[in-house]
């Protein structure tokens, strides 16, 4: 692994999202309005319901943010390089794919970090959370799976889109779309169906959340929550290497059947 190559990648994505008015809109300006609208919505519920379930819903619009961001940056990274048709002369380089992916996931951290700050500021004094009332561990745990979870999410997308062209793009801005509802982001897993709670119950994003909402909500003791983020971990380190092993096995199809370099056509 070459520390100079990475840099090389992350100078790229830098350079593309400084030209790309799309970029900047997808990854910044519908995140923050999505937290200032939802935030709106949020406070003229608060009329009919009590102030942690308003909070909740806020934090969770705010921490959604990281889970989305980072998986969009990677998935979307890639089909810029396909867009341009630029695949195959970035990968003539000596650049490997480990370190065009660890380029991927620094940018992804970067960017999410950006869009939870901004709109940490916009919880803070626009409606009166400040997150740094959720203890510190608990808040760096939640934060981490939630990036992971994006990762390894993207990575998997990005391994499809390898193997199958471009025709299945629109996952990459799309699948979150299906597991938002699974995951419990805005209400507690009780209101799924129960067909529907056996599923969630393999997401860890739903144990990231959950515990998120007791946390502010204070109805559950901290042995509780510390189990949920543990399991929610390790589904989380589980998906990770899982989504390697796939990726690696598409990324291989993508060659021998031809797909990669037709990629860039």
């Amino acid at each position: 692994m070459n520390i100079n190559r990475i840099r090389a990648t992350l100078l790229q994505e830098y350079y593309m999202v400084q030209r790309s008015l799309e970029t900047i809109v997808d990854v910044f300006v519908y995140p923050i309005m999505n937290i200032i609208v939802f935030g709106f919505i949020s406070k003229f519920l608060l009329g009919s319901t009590d102030r942690s379930v308003f909070l909740s819903l806020i934090v969770a619009m705010l921490f959604w943010q990281i889970f989305s961001t980072s998986q969009y940056t990677i998935s979307v990274a890639t089909l810029w390089n396909m867009w341009a048709h630029n695949l195959t002369n970035l990968f003539a380089t000596p650049t490997t794919f480990l370190e065009y992916f660890i380029a991927h996931a620094i940018t992804a951290l970067i960017k999410a970090l950006l869009v939870f700050f901004v709109g940490a500021l916009i919880a803070y004094f626009q409606f009166g959370y400040n997150v740094v009332n959720i203890p510190f561990p608990l808040l760096l745990v939640i934060m981490i799976n939630l990036y992971l979870s994006g990762i390894a999410i993207g990575l998997v997308l990005v391994g499809f889109i390898f193997a199958y062209g471009t025709r299945i793009q629109a996952l990459a801005w799309g699948f979150i779309s299906i597991i938002q509802p699974l995951a419990s982001v805005f209400y507690p897993l009780s209101v799924l169906p129960e067909p529907f709670q056996s599923l969630a119950r393999f997401l860890p994003l739903t144990y990231m959340f959950e515990a998120l909402r007791q946390i502010i909500s204070q109805t559950a003791p901290l042995p509780i929550i510390h189990t949920q983020l543990m399991i929610g971990s390790c589904i989380t380190l589980i998906y990770l290497i899982i989504s390697f092993i796939i990726f690696k096995y598409l990324l291989a199809y993508s060659k021998d059947s031809g797909q990669f370099a037709k990629n860039d056509l």
